[in-house]
């Protein structure tokens, strides 16, 4: 069978109904998922006090209990919706349950208890009476939900429970992050009552002091809500190495998932938000729905048997084909999600229940199945959210370009509290922070200053070619106006300002239009390179030529003497003072194959447009992460500079490039470059046998023949060049 869209399928209405109440009362309405889940759980701990069953063709028996886990930063409304659903919402219910359900169910189930105990043994009824209440009474109050406890504490709850015949064990955890280590054993307890209420005893010494008590087997449903702020839990520490234990002990599978976070702030009055909280519609709502949650703790509702007819099994079941079909397309080195998925269908039988009961429906309907299925895999998304947060090196290196400033080892260590451990340790962490950035469009400097080192780092912008940075004028240094007030800011259109006579312009904006160093702006996203002699255009375009670039004539140009502007537009802004701009464009024209004018290295360095011969060419944009200066990029473009000494530029240009990628490929765009600015095929192919010979991992010379020279020849051929 196929299962329907998850887009075409609705929500519960009743738990709609409570999101929309906790939406407005906590001016949060990017939660959803989050609040989802917080509902999920309340609405299984008022199922399983009451005990209702669900019955299924397939699986058996199994109570509509719920283990939650939701997360969000502060300031979403965290505390506040829990003391919506119980203080508002729940707490009819839980008066009701406390004050006359559960006595009067434990009172008939003690008195069962001691009848039944009678009759196995042959004894008086009174006796076993009163011995049974006694050992309740001994137990002390039995409480609706607890925040902390010992797994003996735990254990005697469930006694009572067992005894009474009726609750659930409902432990909600607040600040997963700082108390999870010392819910250790509540968690561990709480692992294997999760399918159906059933606790294994742990036996003890039996004296005259310390009596064993009576070993029941009766399955009690125990419910969990784990939630807190996702900083305090994935810290990099000891709380998130604990954390990510208890998931792959089994966790993992069993919490229904909510991720949350705050909501941006929106524009709105004071008057207008007082409405919204004091809103009548709200509060009619919110009082229906307690009225009608206290109904359900009356005890005509207790031990509702909630039955899965065969369709609604069938959908469950194709459900969990389903996930697990997806489960097997995940690598088995991701074992937490793998179990999620895999047993999703699980935590929608239960939620499927859950909705039946407070439906007060005597089975579980298709519409109720496919809400649940919806809500879990909307917690499944939430689940992966969760498991994809950053690694350590990863939150430094976003630290770092976000912060704004330059930090030392001792802001890190004082802001960041993952960064810890060995000086070494700390090193690796910023070793690899640096080469995660280089990746993902974030630059970080590492300098010393005074012996110390320092940080600093930006989130590069991406370079739009319809928003270039120039400015322009006919005065030498005055009347710099830029590109946007010029009305020329795409690239399609640049050439009307580099050929346009008289004009004077600079890859910078500056302070009062005045062409000063001092006041030049920091941002740009073009660089100009200057070539006075050595090199033709042909041959630049050659090498250049998997880059986007506008070639122009200047004035002193001739056919005997190539002299012309490369003007390249870069992948990203970049935003750098005057000496880091020197450094910079020094490290560009060490990386460029041909000789240029080193003598343009400044921010305010003008160039002069001249109406004569310009062109186009098409390709991607030179990525300028390679040159900035103290970054890791940059250090690995020096290191590779280093190896390649025995190599004039143009040799060490391409010996990059087979680093990097096939090396015929590569050894074939040498070949023809030097065939293509006019070289001789016999001086080609001495100059390629000797390039081939510098190289670490050289090609055969019967390789080399076979594919790369026979090419040349070839095509030496066809142009009658031989």
């Amino acid at each position: 069978m196929e299962l329907k869209d998850i887009s075409e399928i609705d929500y519960h209405p009743l738990q709609e109904k409570i999101l929309k109440i906790l939406r407005s009362k906590t001016q949060n309405l990017e939660s959803d998922t989050y609040f989802r889940a917080i509902i999920s759980f309340y609405l299984a701990q008022v199922s399983t006090s009451m005990r209702a069953t669900l019955v299924t063709p397939h699986r058996g028996e199994l109570p509509t209990n719920m283990y939650v886990l939701g997360l969000g930063e502060s300031g979403l409304g965290k505390g506040h919706s829990m003391n919506i659903m119980e203080r508002e919402l729940l707490h009819g219910f839980v008066h009701t349950f406390t004050k006359h359900t559960f006595p009067s169910v434990a009172e008939q189930s003690i008195a069962d208890e001691a009848r039944s105990k009678a009759i196995r043994n042959a004894s008086d009824e009174a006796e076993e009476l009163e011995k049974i209440q006694a050992e309740f009474n001994a137990l002390g109050n039995f409480p609706f939900s607890f925040s902390e406890g010992s797994g003996p504490a735990y254990k005697q709850v469930r006694t009572i429970a067992q005894i009474a015949g009726i609750g659930a064990t409902n432990f909600i955890g607040d600040e997963i992050g700082a108390n999870l280590s010392g819910w250790s054993e509540l968690m561990a307890v709480n692992l294997e009552s999760y399918d159906i209420g059933l606790v294994k005893d742990k036996i003890t010494k039996n004296s005259s002091d310390n009596k064993r008590g009576e070993q029941r087997t009766t399955p009690v449903p125990s419910n969990i809500l784990n939630f807190g702020t996702p900083s305090a839990l994935f810290n990099g520490g000891a709380e998130e190495r604990e954390f990510r234990g208890l998931l792959e002990m089994g966790y993992g599978r069993r919490y229904l998932y909510g991720w949350g976070h705050k909501a941006t702030s929106k524009s709105i009055s004071a008057e207008d938000l007082y409405e919204q909280l004091t809103s009548d519609a709200s509060n009619t709502d919110t009082s229906e729905l307690a009225q009608y949650f206290a109904a359900l703790a009356d005890e005509i509702n207790y031990n509702k048997r909630i039955t899965v007819p065969k369709p609604v099994a069938l959908i469950n079941l194709q459900y969990q084909l389903d996930c697990e079909s997806r489960a097997e397309m995940l690598s088995s080195f991701e074992p937490i999600r793998k179990a999620e998925l895999q047993h999703r269908y699980f935590k929608a039988m239960k939620l499927a229940g859950c909705y039946a009961f407070v439906d007060q429906t005597p089975e579980v309907t298709e519409d109720q199945m496919y809400a649940a299925i919806k809500l879990v895999e909307e917690s499944g998304e939430a689940c992966e959210k969760i498991l994809s947060q950053d690694k350590n090196y990863v939150r430094l290196a976003k630290y770092i370009a976000s912060i704004g400033k330059e930090v030392t080892y001792a802001d890190l260590v004082e802001d960041l509290p993952f960064f810890s451990g060995s000086k070494s340790a700390k090193d690796d962490m910023v070793s690899l922070a640096r080469a995660w950035a280089h990746r993902h469009n974030i630059v970080i400097k590492k300098y010393l200053d005074d012996g110390f080192e320092v940080f600093k780092g930006e989130r590069l912008q991406d370079t739009d070619l319809n928003h270039l940075i120039f400015s322009a004028s006919t005065d030498l240094a005055y009347n710099y106006t830029s590109s946007k007030d010029l009305g020329v800011t795409r690239w399609e259109d640049f050439y009307k300002v580099v050929t346009k006579q008289g004009v004077h312009w600079c890859n910078h904006n500056f302070e009062d239009k005045h062409r000063k160093e001092d006041k030049a702006l920091p941002e740009f996203n073009l660089i100009v390179i200057d070539v006075d002699d050595g090199c033709t255009i042909e041959t630049a375009k050659l090498l250049l030529k998997e880059y986007e670039a506008l070639y122009y004539t200047t004035k002193r140009h001739n056919d005997d003497h190539h002299r012309f502007r490369i003007i390249l537009p870069l992948k990203n802004h970049l935003k750098m003072s005057a000496n880091e701009f020197k450094e910079f464009i020094g490290n560009v024209y060490e990386w460029l194959p041909f000789k240029v004018d080193e003598g343009t290295d400044q921010r305010s360095k003008k160039w002069l447009s001249h109406s004569h011969h310009y062109e186009y060419t098409s390709g991607e944009l030179l990525d300028p992460t390679q040159f900035i200066p103290k970054t890791a990029k940059n250090d690995k473009r020096v290191a590779a500079i280093q190896d390649l000494t025995n190599m004039d530029k143009i040799e060490a240009w391409f010996a990059n490039s087979i680093a990097e990628g096939n090396r015929n490929n590569t050894m074939a765009k040498f070949t023809f470059m030097l065939y293509d600015s006019g070289m001789e095929p016999t001086e080609v192919e001495t100059k390629v046998y000797a390039f081939n010979d510098k190289l670490k991992n050289p090609l055969s010379k019967a390789e080399l023949q076979a594919t790369v020279i026979k090419s040349l020849w070839s095509k030496a051929a066809d142009d009658n060049r031989i």
